[in-house]
């Protein structure tokens, strides 16, 4: 995030089989009350699974894949709100991941 100068990201990986996610908030937006946190347990809470982190950088787990799209849609929509509250505005760009290496 802070290399590419990106407002935030969620990043979605299958882990063990089910989707796991990742999300990452530039400080500044953090301040502005965009907090990657609130939002892991939110969305986590929406995709039956559990999570949570600090305010900066989150994760958290799904049921299963068909909690992936209502969860991109949750973020895409928090992310409109925060733009619209005087956030910078940000790219987002949805890539479909089918498997994940963790090394």
């Amino acid at each position: 995030i802070k290399k590419r100068n990106v407002g935030a990201a969620m990043v979605i990986a299958r882990v063990e089989g089910k989707p796991f996610a990742i999300i990452g908030v530039r400080q500044d937006l953090v301040g502005k009350g965009l907090k990657a946190g609130a939002m892991a347990k939110d969305l986590s809470a929406l995709s039956g699974g559990s999570g949570g982190g600090k305010d900066h950088l989150a994760q958290f787990g799904m049921a299963d894949d068909t909690r992936v799209p209502p969860a991109m849609d949750e973020f895409h929509r928090r992310i409109a709100s925060a733009i619209k509250n005087g956030a910078t505005p940000m790219l987002s760009i949805r890539v479909k991941v089918s498997t994940a290496l963790l090394v």
